[in-house]
């Protein structure tokens, strides 16, 4: 079986001169049998957001729509050009999977106005702005409903990391990164790798998310690594934002939404990711001096540590990420 490559990660590009001049922000709708499926609301593109947004939404969906939120801007061929490299570079796992290569079934339709359209081949994609007419309200809806979601918590994202914080010398100006990456002050264990469960432990795990018994599994993995078992929060979207999954390092707490990830295929990763996250809190690892990079660096390592996982269940027999639908064999 083809192995997944490394996907250049949006923060790690080392091509920074192909990125257009001005900031890719976009509303992305995705569509799956023509109906609006999910809508994301990005402020950059290249933030690590938009980039696992997609690639956990991209993989159910059939085509994702662009539309720059910025309405006096239209996108160039370069841009459009910039948007699908990058989208086939998120998806090279999920594509490894079924040892196809992204760069050949997902393609791109950019559209006159300001609007992209990528998607899998061999689906047909939309080629005009008459054909996304129902689209465009059926987002306006989407988004003003969660705008309103917004605008009835209580608390920001910011306002409860304060909170929970509590007197850990977190100062309220404190914002974004510097925030989070406060986290990381004080590690003092250089990270040197890690190992990943025995089949026997995968074996279980495996059990475990197929059973929707999270907290099992968190406790599974935490017994085997000689650490305390994090909590789990299943579906608490007012402490979530828009992520699939996130690890809160002061409560401990992985938080997963599976109302935002049904397919059992992606909660196999999606949890492990905040598991290790977990791990390397409770292990003190330290991946830099600069607190900032400790940080994204600690989420690669997430990503690593999921993707070894996860071909080592594919080699003992269990195959979570393989989609329950046969689009990309068509033909």
């Amino acid at each position: 079986m083809k192995q997944s490559k490394k996907a250049v990660k949006p923060q790690k590009s080392s091509k920074k001169e192909e990125r257009p001049k001005q900031l890719l922000s976009y509303l992305i709708a995705f569509m799956k049998d023509n109906q609006l499926s999910d809508v994301h609301i990005s402020d950059d593109l290249e933030d690590r957001a938009t980039w696992e947004y997609i690639d956990l939404a991209f993989g159910v969906a059939d085509y994702m729509v662009f539309f720059p939120r910025d309405d006096d801007r239209a996108i160039t061929k370069r841009e459009a050009n910039h948007v699908l490299k990058y989208v086939q570079e998120d998806m090279e796992d999920y594509c490894a999977e079924s040892e196809d290569d992204p760069k050949e079934v997902i393609e791109m339709n950019l559209l006159d106005g300001n609007t992209l359209v990528i998607g899998w081949k061999p689906l047909k994609l939309p080629k005009d702005m008459l054909e996304l007419a129902d689209l465009m309200i059926a987002i306006k809806e989407e988004v003003e409903d969660q705008a309103a979601q917004i605008a009835n918590n209580p608390y920001s994202e910011h306002e409860r990391m304060v909170r929970l914080l509590g007197n850990r010398g977190v100062r309220p100006d404190m914002l974004g990164k510097d925030l989070l990456s406060y986290s990381y002050t004080g590690r003092n264990q250089p990270f040197t790798g890690c190992d990943i469960p025995t089949d026997s432990i995968l074996s279980k795990y495996a059990y475990c998310i197929g059973a929707q018994k999270f907290q099992d599994a968190g406790n599974l993995l935490a017994d085997y690594y000689g650490i305390e078992a994090p909590k789990v929060a299943i579906n608490e979207h007012d402490k979530m934002g828009e992520n699939y999954v996130l690890y809160e390092h002061f409560g401990k707490t992985i938080y997963l939404s599976t109302e935002r990830i049904p397919e059992q295929w992606q909660q196999f990763p999606a949890f492990l990711q905040g598991f290790f996250l977990h791990l390397s809190n409770a292990k003190g690892w330290s991946f830099d001096s600069d607190p900032i990079t400790s940080l994204a660096k600690d989420k690669t390592e997430a990503e690593n540590y999921t993707g070894r996982v996860i071909r080592r269940l594919i080699d003992i027999g269990i195959n979570p990420m393989k989609a329950s639908d046969n689009r990309k064999n068509s033909s």
